[in-house]
């Protein structure tokens, strides 16, 4: 048992490895592909008025911090930003990247851990983002919930990466200790497959 747990460690950081370096190249070449993008715009020379037009910067509005404030208003204005100015946000980094700016105090803990790149479940979508945001805000039972489906996970016939990846998802947002960690894992997993 102590073997597969060490393997299974091999294997997580072998995939955190090998993860980082695909999203760092793609990260990498999204970047390159806008800079070209940008450049062949200005080199066409049937330019439209349209691609001299930059949407107005709307203002940022005020930064969320926690319960105190309403979920359901921010995340209105964190989408009508992101639509109104799609030009000033073209790659989806920068998306996310801005909304982990609209965010501090109390409410960048739940985001945090899953904006660095080395994390295997990091952000890759916006849209991850502001869900886990509503989930926190409008669902006040969240951590109860996460708990409850913790405690229901089960390896069983699912495949491991799948399952492993709600595991650690979970582990993150309820931030058990690594005994308790290794302990569940032994239980959950499906030892005979």
């Amino acid at each position: 048992m102590i073997q597969m747990l060490e393997d299974v460690n091999e294997i997580n950081i072998t995939l955190k490895i090998t993860q980082t370096r695909l999203h760092k190249e793609n990260r990498d070449k999204n970047v390159i592909i806008h800079y070209l993008e940008v450049a062949s715009s200005w080199q066409s020379t049937s330019i439209s008025e349209d691609q001299f037009s930059k949407s107005i910067k709307l203002l940022n509005s005020l930064l969320f911090e926690d319960s105190s404030q309403n979920v359901n208003n921010w995340l209105s204005r964190m989408w009508n930003k992101l639509k109104a100015n799609k030009n000033h946000f073209s790659i989806e980094e920068l998306k996310i990247v801005y909304i982990e700016s609209q965010v501090s105090k109390a409410a960048i803990k739940h985001i945090a851990s899953r904006m660095q790149d080395v994390f295997l479940n990091s952000f890759l979508e916006v849209e991850e983002v502001l869900s886990i945001m509503n989930k926190m805000y409008d669902d006040f039972n969240y951590h109860h919930t996460t708990q409850r489906q913790y405690l229901k996970l089960y390896q069983n016939k699912i495949f491991f990466h799948k399952f492993w990846m709600k595991f650690q998802r979970f582990s993150a947002e309820l931030k058990y200790n690594n005994e308790t960690l290794l302990d569940d894992l032994q239980h959950k997993i499906n030892s005979d497959l």
